[in-house]
């Protein structure tokens, strides 16, 4: 009985952090977002986020590991201040997601025709980032726990940027859709 009152428990927190996290996701500062495209400058943006994809790598860790007077302590430390460091990444990541999606839907606004296309799209992307977001949130969790062998990666968040980079770069070449 105690077993299934903590499962019950802990599932409980789970959701809660994930409601928490799509509301977060959802509900960016958009209003204080510039609304004009800043596609020269987004075009660097996803070579910022290129770190993430070795800040928990396993081979770093080993490496680092086999150096003589490494203890288990100095390396629990560096694995917490490398997941420190990934969600500093993690929360720059999101706020340029959703300035993306802002500018995006600002540009659909703005747009003389209808374009469902692009609703659907940014509507998809936003959910697929969230759900990307609370998986790598999940990770990094069992990550702190000591699960070191489980993959904790920011592809799948680097890819729905750059989709959306690539959305916003189409249409910024598009000088009747682009906002002025």
């Amino acid at each position: 009985m105690p077993i299934l009152f903590l499962l019950c428990t802990l599932t409980l927190c789970l959701l809660l952090v994930a409601g928490w996290k799509l509301k977060t996701t959802f509900t960016s500062s958009d209003s204080s977002c510039d609304t004009q495209p800043k596609a020269n400058t987004d075009a660097n943006r996803l070579q910022f986020y290129r770190p993430m994809e070795r800040l928990l790598s396993d081979k770093d860790f080993a490496f680092i590991a086999a150096q003589p007077g490494v203890s288990p302590r100095l390396l629990k430390r560096m694995r917490a201040e490398r997941r420190r460091i990934f969600r500093q990444y993690l929360a720059s990541l999101s706020a340029d997601f959703s300035r993306l999606t802002f500018q995006l839907r600002e540009i659909m606004v703005a747009s003389p025709c209808s374009r469902e296309d692009l609703a659907a799209s940014i509507l998809k992307a936003r959910i697929l980032f969230a759900f990307a977001v609370l998986m790598v949130e999940g990770r990094l969790a069992l990550h702190a726990c000591g699960l070191y062998r489980v993959r904790v990666s920011a592809q799948g968040l680097t890819e729905g940027f750059a989709h959306m980079q690539r959305e916003m770069e189409q249409l910024t070449r598009t000088p009747a859709l682009s906002v002025s």
